[in-house]
């Protein structure tokens, strides 16, 4: 008992992320399992046990031993620091050494007091439950009493730990709940940028108003609505008018800050970002080349029209959001290819991706620039480009010049606000989106101009890797013709293309070989892979109905296999039992 809580305490630091599998292996199965074999003996076999008490006290005796050493001398079997943190004091500044080694032995002394009472807690478990097994082998009682007292023991000591991860803390006879039920299952309260995407998608289709009508009334005739809470009417209406929507809209939102580990925006809206523990390797690597760079080709090609920031509180709750605005460009959920550029190999293929937001940049009078690490004093960039300012603050006594480095971020700020005579002085002139002023003189240092965009294009070009060149017969498409989704099911997805000529149809969707299937007017075609995430089918000229098709047969009899053996588990069961219960009849018989 408390098995879990000592080994953790054993193992601090990152140490505890590689006890993490054996806890749950060992810890958590073998040794209750163990444990009911001996019970299970003990019943069966009581008399056989009562014969040879010497291995039960042995082993006993052994791990009562342990649990004492680690209750004396706990720094002798443990240490009770991580090897980071040994780092941290010893790469410390010698200055702050002290500091450092004060808090520390400060955590290590409440990791000690920590793991002493859980050893403290399971010997006194330990005693109790070796004591009441001895007492049933020398007949002080039945094997019912002994049975639950072994049970109230157990039940005591998963409370006494139980009631560290949950609340506790009582109001009158109740005790009060980390969160309301309907907080839990409703976590988020559209905010500000939610409601402006909402208003934009009615403006462009007003037929939206009918279905989300529709659904609110559905809602309201939900048994007892009446009766909610002004806030959980709130959180219930906003569900169900953003599931609404996501069901007959199709578009994606990217959020401001760090959209791969939130599921804020996924809550509400289809999503660029969200999280998952095992993102698929493609993506993750679109992320790190491209999305984390926010290449606007690439978010284009995903079909991002929108844009927010959640706003939190003091607490770190999100409680809000900002609407950041439009992106004119998205590609849409599906589109047809123009000029088809081949590549050799994966690096190529993700490297042709490249693009960005183009400025040009201008330094004056005697400062000067650093592009890329390149001194210039004019040059195009893009957003991904490491641009510095060489400020030069004059001549000192000696003659030398006076100058600093000043990071210039295109296109957001122009100067860090740690330089106090820096910064953005607005839109000026008209040459330039915006200079950078020095604050005693007024003169400018950086002037900055919007160029449109630089690399590639994902409305005139489509990336091909040479592995699915086969599937796809020409090298150019007139991309002339219409291609629009019709329904929208995570698994099933239906378009209506129309086309004089022959086209090739990129969707906004992941591409994944296993269970994905394309068909065009029923009858299956190839998927291609493009634009090194997103899949593309060739589809002949004239109107045809095309879906793309979630079905993996292996889950169907994976199913049926999963069925078949939960019913040949349980009547096996029914056949031992009718067995056990056969041959003690047959027992009483003789």
């Amino acid at each position: 008992m408390g098995f879990t809580e000592l080994f953790l305490d054993f193992m601090p630091g990152y140490n505890k992320f590689r006890a993490v599998t054996i806890v749950l292996v060992v810890a958590e199965l073998c040794i209750p399992l163990l444990g009911v074999f001996f019970l299970h003996k003990l019943y069966t076999a009581k008399e056989e046990i009562q014969k040879n008490l010497k291995p039960f006290l042995i082993v006993s005796g052994a791990v009562v031993f342990v649990m004492l050493v680690f209750l004396a001398m706990p720094s002798a079997v443990s240490n009770f620091l991580s090897d980071g943190e040994r780092e941290v004091i010893a790469t410390a500044d010698p200055a702050q050494v002290g500091v450092y080694e004060e808090f520390f032995g400060e955590l290590e002394k409440v990791r000690i007091s920590i793991f002493r009472k859980d050893v403290g807690r399971s010997l006194i478990f330990l005693i109790l439950a070796i004591g009441v097994i001895y007492a049933y082998t020398k007949n002080a009682f039945k094997a019912n009493i002994a049975v639950g007292v072994l049970g109230v023991l157990i039940l005591t000591d998963l409370i006494l730990v139980d009631s560290r991860y949950l609340n506790t803390e009582a109001s009158g006879k109740n005790y009060k709940q980390w969160i309301e039920g309907y907080k839990q299952k409703y976590p988020y309260v559209a905010g500000d940028g939610e409601k402006t995407i909402l208003a934009f998608e009615l403006e462009k289709n007003p037929a939206l108003f009918i279905k989300l009508d529709s659904a609110t009334n559905a809602v309201k005739a939900i048994p007892g609505y009446g009766e909610l809470e002004a806030g959980e009417k709130q959180r219930l209406n906003d569900w169900s008018t953003y599931r609404t929507l996501n069901r007959y809209t199709n578009f994606r939102v990217y959020e401001n800050g760090n959209p791969f580990n939130s599921s804020y925006t996924s809550y509400f809206n289809k999503s660029i970002g969200g999280y998952h523990g095992a993102k698929l390797g493609r993506y993750q690597e679109l992320i790190e080349f491209h999305l984390d760079k926010r290449n606007p080709a690439v978010l284009d090609m995903l079909n991002m029209r929108y844009k927010i920031q959640p706003v939190g509180n003091n607490e770190g709750k999100i409680v809000n959001s900002s609407f950041l605005g439009e992106n004119p460009t998205a590609m849409g959920n599906a589109w047809l290819a123009k000029e088809i550029q081949t590549v050799q190999t994966a690096d190529e293929e993700i490297l042709a991706l490249n693009s960005g937001n183009l400025y040009s940049v201008n330094s004056f009078g005697s400062h000067k620039l650093l592009i890329n690490g390149e001194l210039d004093s004019a040059a195009n960039v893009i957003e991904s480009d490491t641009v510095e300012l060489i400020y030069v603050m004059g001549i000192d006594s000696a003659g030398n010049m006076m100058s600093d480095t000043v990071p210039v971020q295109i296109p957001y700020q122009a100067v860090t606000a740690d330089m106090p005579l820096a910064f953005i002085l607005g839109p000026q002139g008209a040459n330039w989106d915006y200079v950078v002023n020095v604050d005693s003189t007024e003169m400018p240092l950086v002037g900055v101009k919007s160029e449109g965009r630089a690399g590639w294009d994902p409305n005139k070009t489509t990336i091909v890797h040479q592995e699915f060149k086969a599937n796809i017969s020409q090298d150019s498409y007139s991309g002339n013709g219409t291609i629009e989704m019709t329904s929208y099911h995570p698994d099933h997805l239906i378009y209506n293309f129309s086309s004089a000529e022959k086209q090739l149809v990129v969707f906004s969707e992941i591409y994944y070989p296993i269970g994905w299937k394309a068909l065009v007017d029923s009858k299956e075609v190839s998927i291609s892979r493009v634009n090194y995430v997103l899949r593309a089918i060739e589809v002949e000229g004239g109107d045809h109905k095309i879906e793309l098709v979630y079905e993996v047969p292996s889950m169907k009899s994976s199913a049926a296999l999963a069925w078949a053996g939960s019913v040949l588990l349980l009547v096996l069961i029914a056949f031992g039992i009718f067995m056990d219960s056969k041959v003690k009849d047959e027992v009483v018989e003789e």
